[in-house]
């Protein structure tokens, strides 16, 4: 008579049982709510805008900056003011515009020979703040930073010097636009999530720096699309990086001769960036009109103002993209 010999599952099998059943739960759950999250990639050269463009998002689709996250800002603003100041003042002597008023050279001094502007509590050091208010009322800087666009003076310069008096006082808390004209170097991989309906999006910003471009393939990874960010601003503007790149166009080079189409080409001549949608977003075309009035002022020839319309700008740039073949 055969005996029927069952296998009798142990408590340490069971166990395991139970915890693979919990695994393949929460893979199938963590499957199912990533059908729902678009991932995007933003690429482009230094300071094109990727990181405002995130801080925008943020403010539109997830309730903007906490106070405590706008505190946070305080030493970036102040630390821009503070550079965008002694960026004019080397600029005056390119431009060899002096000082208005003499008395103000030693103010110059303090500002220029000044390391850090804020002491330990954030709380701006009151002699550079009588330097900068001194200096800014003073009708020689007043016209170098007018004409910042000869030396390259960043965006956010005017907009800070504008607002100076309200940012050196000492009950100062950065406002969401200051948080958006705040200049700070993207390093590693910044992840920002924001909800549009049913979709959950999350925006990945890379820093630009050629130091931080080798991170970029490692990023491609179920990204929907790559966001590929120009700033129409920087057509004519050397990168800070590289003095003798520009950032885009140029006046008297083609197009497709520089930093931003160059990196277009590298970017999605990897198998990896291949693969994905590609979108051209241009950014900063406010920016315009000051440069294409100096390119027209700088013509030998006749040149008609038709063919330098705000609207047909980001046309050449589209243009010149889809000419890489890729």
């Amino acid at each position: 008579m055969g005996l029927c010999l069952g296998t009798e599952v142990t408590e340490e099998e069971k166990k395991a049982r139970v915890y693979s059943a919990k695994i393949d739960r929460d893979l199938y759950e963590h499957a199912k709510r990533e059908m729902n999250v678009v991932k995007i990639l933003l690429l482009g050269a230094a300071e094109s805008g990727k990181s405002t463009l995130v801080k925008q998002m943020k403010i539109i689709h997830s309730n903007g900056f906490s106070k405590q996250e706008l505190s946070s800002f305080k030493p970036a603003v102040l630390d821009n003011l503070l550079t965008s100041m002694k960026f004019v003042l080397h600029g005056m002597g390119i431009l060899r515009i002096n000082l208005a008023n003499s008395r103000n050279k030693v103010h110059a001094h303090s500002v220029l020979s000044c390391g850090r502007c804020f002491d330990e509590d954030q709380v701006l050091f009151p002699f550079v703040a009588h330097a900068l208010t001194c200096l800014w009322v003073d009708q020689g800087v007043r016209t170098a930073a007018a004409r910042g666009y000869e030396y390259e003076l960043n965006d956010s310069a005017l907009y800070f010097f504008d607002n100076m008096s309200r940012i050196t006082s000492l009950d100062y808390v950065p406002t969401e636009t200051d948080v958006l004209r705040v200049r700070l170097r993207t390093t590693g991989v910044i992840e920002t999530q924001f909800k549009v309906n049913h979709l959950i999006f999350r925006m990945y910003d890379v820093g630009g720096q050629r130091s931080e471009r080798r991170k970029w393939i490692s990023c491609f990874e179920d990204v929907r699309a790559v966001l590929f960010v120009v700033s129409l601003s920087g057509y004519d503007m050397s990168l800070v990086e590289d003095p003798s790149m520009v950032q885009c166009a140029h006046r008297q080079q083609p197009i497709t001769d520089h930093v931003m189409f160059m990196l277009w080409r590298c970017v999605f001549a990897e198998p990896a960036a291949g693969e994905h949608e590609a979108i051209l977003f241009n950014l900063q075309q406010c920016l315009l009109p000051q440069h294409v009035n100096d390119f027209i002022h700088e013509q030998n020839r006749p040149v008609s103002r038709q063919d330098f319309t705000l609207e047909s700008t980001p046309a050449p740039v589209s243009a010149a993209i889809q000419r890489c073949g890729l």
